[in-house]
């Protein structure tokens, strides 16, 4: 949570005034001092402008910075979004760019 409102530019002061929590208890509430409400954390998730989930996720992780970017994309081109990124995952990662990827080898990735 502290990782997600710092990386927002924002205080504990901001962040409470906008969620209607006050500093002291926001403080608390990020270093596991209080618990989290339900309420609470929609608030806060709204402030950040990030999904809830994101919140038990580290800002500066590549996935929280990819979903990050997919959220900006238009809804009609996000399959096409997941499609690459699905291509990209089941492409063989080649050390030697110059080595040649043996066809047994792509059809055990692809599962055939």
């Amino acid at each position: 949570m502290k990782e997600w409102r710092k990386a927002k530019g924002l205080t504990l002061q901001s962040l409470g005034e906008s969620v209607d929590i006050d500093h002291g208890t926001l403080s608390k509430l990020e270093r596991g001092f209080r618990r989290w409400n339900l309420e609470q954390l929609v608030r806060v998730a709204e402030a950040l402008d990030v999904e809830l989930f994101m919140l038990f996720i580290d800002p500066n992780d590549p996935i929280g910075k990819i979903h990050d970017e997919i959220r900006r994309i238009p809804l009609g081109a996000r399959d096409t979004v997941v499609e690459v990124i699905r291509a990209i995952a089941d492409t063989p990662i080649i050390s030697d760019p110059n080595e040649e990827v043996a066809p047994d080898s792509q059809k055990q990735k692809s599962g055939l």
